[in-house]
């Protein structure tokens, strides 16, 4: 009975920390100022119940949990930095109440990723996002007054068409992880992924666009992971060479790439944005301005009065961290990323299903969409949520399967790794 409620709330809370059905909830009373899945009282007070649920059936595996905290300790410490924020911050309410959400997005991340392997996770991750494009394009063709923006852009059941492409995007990428791991039922998830594809273009997103395939590349070359050390380590400086070259090519090219695109040399109003914002940044380098807190402020409304639409954040991850923790709280996230991305490529190298190279790509994705949008660090997010819950697995599973290496059984899979985690 446990068991099947367990499962249940860990769906629901996935789905709701996805967006889907927001839209059609918030309409026209959507605040500028807050993200899809917060903001909102109702929608509070369901993700508190979720965790309050989670939190009870985590207590009596407190011990263990303790120690996950502290072996993935840079997760840990970027959390208390959030929290301490407050002290410092110019909106002492809005940080306080934001680093609670992202403290108890966290801790359920930390029960998903100790009880749910990656094909358990992207099973569940496979049907919130079915149920949400599925919804979209029933909405987007018999409520386009709903599913369908001023501009063309569908945002179907989500809200904004960011939004929609955001997790189209990482649908077919899910979609493909099926898709390739299991024969059983193949042609739905490539139905499904195909579906996840032409939302992201009816969404009309650019970055959707890019993302998804510079995802889908990456799919095709997964087989390098499992090359020889050396042969791995040279063919990774030789392509982060290729990636430099072809920023600099683009960064000079910007204007034929993005008229090509279909977008202004503004980026659609980021450049002027994130200019503001690097300004800001330099006011509070090191220590910032409080997390999730200068949104709020009348200097953030004055940003939105100069560049003439509502910015509800600064477009870019990485920034809006700087912004809120400076660079001590930007260091310590960079720290804790590059652990984890050295993790996923050693997760992935030592069993060669695809299902465990979910965490290392679910990571590149997230990376890739922070570069132009402010999604990762947040809480009531799906994917601060599975972020957290794949940084805790990584920390959990790798001594298991490096032990199971050592004693020639590194292909041991879910039962294996089951009982070593009853032992433990």
């Amino acid at each position: 009975m446990r068991t099947t409620l367990e499962r249940w709330t860990i769906f629901v809370l996935v789905f709701l920390a996805s967006g889907a059905g927001v839209g059609l909830y918030v309409g026209a009373r959507a605040a500028s100022t807050k993200n899809s899945a917060g903001g909102d009282a109702p929608l509070q007070l369901c993700f508190g119940l979720l965790y309050l649920l989670i939190f009870a059936w985590l207590l009596p595996h407190r011990k263990r949990a303790i120690a996950l905290l502290f072996q993935e300790r840079w997760l840990s410490v970027l959390l208390i930095f959030a929290l301490a924020s407050t002290f410092w911050s110019v909106d002492v309410s809005e940080t306080f109440r934001k680093s609670l959400g992202l403290v108890a997005t966290t801790v359920a991340g930390l029960f998903i990723g100790m009880r749910y392997e990656p094909k358990q996770q992207l099973r569940i991750l496979a049907v919130s996002v079915g149920i949400g494009a599925v919804a979209s394009l029933i909405v987007g063709l018999l409520l386009p007054g709903v599913g369908v923006m001023a501009d063309g852009g569908w945002q179907g059941v989500y809200y904004l068409k960011n939004a929609l492409a955001r997790m189209m995007t990482l649908g077919v990428v899910c979609f493909a992880f099926l898709a390739i791991s299991q024969r059983r039922y193949r042609y739905i998830s490539v139905s499904m992924a195909a579906l996840c594809g032409l939302l992201v273009v009816l969404a009309k997103s650019a970055t959707g666009a890019l993302v998804c395939a510079a995802m889908i590349v990456l799919l095709m070359v997964r087989g390098v992971l499992h090359w020889p050390k050396r042969r791995l380590a040279a063919v990774s400086v030789l392509l982060l060479m290729v990636m430099l070259l072809a920023g600099v090519v683009a960064w000079n090219s910007q204007s034929a790439i993005l008229s090509a695109l279909g977008r202004d040399a503004s980026l659609t109003g980021r450049l002027p944005l994130w200019h503001m914002v690097k300004l800001e940044i330099l006011d509070r380098p090191a220590l910032g301005s409080g997390y999730a807190s200068f949104w709020t402020t009348p200097q953030a409304d004055r940003f939105r009065d100069t560049l003439g639409w509502d910015a509800p954040n600064a477009h870019d991850g990485f920034l809006d961290m700087a912004l809120g923790l400076g660079f001590v709280g930007l260091t310590i996230f960079a720290i804790g990323v590059i652990s984890n991305l050295g993790r996923g490529v050693l997760a992935a190298r030592l069993d060669r299903g695809i299902e465990n190279e979910w965490p290392l790509f679910f990571l590149i994705f997230c990376l890739l969409y922070n570069l132009t949008e402010s999604t990762l660090f947040t809480g009531n997010s799906v994917f601060w949520l599975l972020y957290s819950a794949n940084a805790y697995w990584l920390v959990q599973g790798l001594p298991a399967r490096q032990s199971l290496e050592k004693t020639e059984h590194a292909t041991a899979s879910l039962p294996e790794l089951a009982e070593w985690r009853a032992a433990e």
